[in-house]
């Protein structure tokens, strides 16, 4: 887990969506590139130079801040496949959980999920930074954007950003932001790179974690719930397609139009 150059910039592109601020918590320890402090500069704070990623969340605004992590050195040593009690301190704990690279380690995705989701309060983000694509054997699983959708959307939480960053050289140095606007099914998008899901989600439900669902795949619901409501089995084509992702906001050439791009030296 670590926050390179790019992810940095990214994380602060989305500012206005993350609203950094109160207590955050990051999904493992962070190892912080070098030029990720040295960009930041004039808003280090001193007295937390034994610790690189407290250094840096300071910096990007956020007062308190906790790792959590299986290792003994974290500040919170919990195991993300296990339910988290319901008497758990950590229940609503944070205002943020940055999770930039952890949850596709994690073998149970409903558990952390649930645990996530779990972790933070009324009003509070998630952000995620997890691969779509590439990384080849780098992780237990590869994530996709309707797994996000789906689950935030069926549990009490606004999906309020999504996006693809497509890395565009080997060593990382220079990237694409896709905005992700709907959770198009068959997403127009593929790349040879290694690229990651970017995410952010604000809780609007303090539902407790035993009334937290399961999801249906949100085309398959989408699909069963529109069969239902027109009284069909097969819907008409234009319609399904519609529901298929089939759609100009969703050609490869508008979703790469949209792209933000970063570069680092």
């Amino acid at each position: 887990m670590g926050i390179n150059a790019i992810t940095a910039d990214v994380l602060d592109s989305l500012q206005a969506l993350v609203r950094p601020g109160g207590r955050a918590a990051t999904l493992g320890t962070q190892d912080i590139e070098p030029e990720v402090l040295s960009a930041r500069a004039a808003r280090l704070d001193p007295a937390l130079a034994g610790r690189a990623d407290r250094q840096y969340l300071r910096a990007c605004g956020w007062a308190e801040m906790e790792a959590i992590d299986l290792h003994p050195a974290a500040d919170v040593v919990l195991d993300l496949n296990q339910p988290l009690s319901s008497q758990s301190p950590l229940n609503a704990r944070y205002d943020t959980v940055l999770d930039m690279g952890t949850t596709e380690h994690i073998f149970d995705v409903k558990e952390a999920l649930f645990n996530i989701a779990s972790l933070v309060g009324e009003g509070g983000r998630v952000v995620h930074f997890n691969p779509v694509q590439g990384y080849c054997n780098h992780s237990f699983v590869l994530m996709q954007p309707t797994l996000y959708f789906s689950f935030y959307e069926a549990n009490g939480f606004a999906v309020r950003y999504c996006g693809i960053v497509e890395y565009l050289d080997e060593q990382q140095r220079s990237a694409r932001l896709i905005p992700v606007t709907q959770d198009f099914n068959n997403l127009r998008f593929s790349s040879a790179n290694d690229s990651m899901v970017v995410v952010v989600a604000e809780r609007l439900d303090m539902r407790p974690r035993s009334d937290l669902v399961v999801p249906t795949q949100a085309f398959y619901r989408k699909l069963f719930e529109t069969r239902a409501k027109l009284g069909v089995d097969r819907l008409p084509d234009p319609l399904y397609r519609e529901i298929l992702g089939d759609v100009p906001a969703n050609h490869r050439a508008r979703l790469l139009a949209a792209a933000q791009y970063f570069v680092t030296h």
